[in-house]
């Protein structure tokens, strides 16, 4: 981890830290059985709080499988939702947890470059190589 990184802060059913100058984690921490649009909603409070208003590379890191449900998936592929967002990195631990991810990036088409990772080192690299200027 960054040397940068700053404390862990709670956003049901998220915990986020700041990773370095450009990259929040956003790790779902809590077993829940659905991923609920209220869930997202927290995320995004989290990156606007968090990263004072300024878009960040985001790193999401999903341990169990959760589905996310209609209303959840269409807000987090909305451009609302991606207004602090440059990219998106999808960090998955099961293939139930990849196929899931794989049918949001493929059918709810994200309007910010998004990719899927095993871990969260190979996630961070992947964000380091996009130019923040990219989306501004």
């Amino acid at each position: 981890m960054s040397q940068a990184a700053e404390s862990t802060l709670p956003y049901y059913p998220f915990e986020v830290r700041v990773y370095d100058a450009e990259i929040i984690i956003a790790e779902l921490v809590q077993e829940i059985e659905a991923v609920e649009i209220e869930h997202m909603h927290a995320l995004t409070r989290a990156l606007e709080e968090m990263g004072e208003g300024k878009k960040w590379k985001v790193v999401t890191v999903i341990h169990n499988y959760s589905l996310l449900d209609t209303k959840a998936r269409e807000y987090a592929s909305s451009e609302y939702a991606q207004r602090f967002t440059i990219a998106n990195a999808i960090v998955v631990t099961s293939l139930a947890t990849r196929i899931g991810a794989n049918f949001f990036i493929n059918f709810s088409k994200p309007p910010r470059p998004t990719k899927i990772f095993n871990k969260t080192e190979m996630a961070c690299e992947w964000l380091k190589k996009i130019s923040s200027a990219e989306q501004d």
